[in-house]
């Protein structure tokens, strides 16, 4: 048997990327709705927005958003792979991954949000693997425990 599920590994990635979007679509509203409440121009509206994406606050949210979204990609990799559910939640990661490095390249970035960027790289697919221990979990419960 065929340790690695291209179909599992393919669908799997294209989850997390999706649902990474659809999760953060109430970060980015509140966002929103809070700095068009609180200023009165749209040349202040961009600059507050700016100013909002650096903060603490919402780069924590956006980073739970993503993670969720990894851990839900690394599942239906491994409930789509119905075997090697590690293995395949792992490699659930590779549009994440990819579109990392690809933004590394493309995007200008501070030297300190690009080596937050490099650390948090293998955390990805350490995610991944997470959803895909999940399914294994669901799938093959611990035996009973000796009373």
């Amino acid at each position: 048997m065929r340790r690695f599920s291209v179909k599992g590994v393919l669908i799997g990635g294209v989850v997390d990327i999706v649902s990474t979007n659809l999760f953060a679509i109430p970060v980015a509203t509140v966002a929103v709705f809070s700095i068009a409440r609180s200023t009165p121009s749209a040349v202040t509206h961009q600059a507050a927005l700016m100013a909002l994406i650096a903060t603490p606050p919402y780069k924590v949210a956006t980073f739970v958003t993503g993670a969720s979204a990894s851990i839900l990609g690394g599942y239906v990799a491994a409930w789509l792979a119905k075997h090697d559910e590690l293995l395949n939640g792992a490699f659930s990661a590779y549009l994440c991954v990819a579109l990392g490095l690809i933004g590394m390249v493309t995007v200008t970035a501070s030297p300190a949000d690009r080596l937050l960027e490099v650390a948090m790289m293998p955390l990805s697919p350490a995610l991944g693997l997470f959803g895909g221990y999940l399914r294994l979990r669901q799938t093959r419960p611990l035996p009973p425990q000796p009373a």
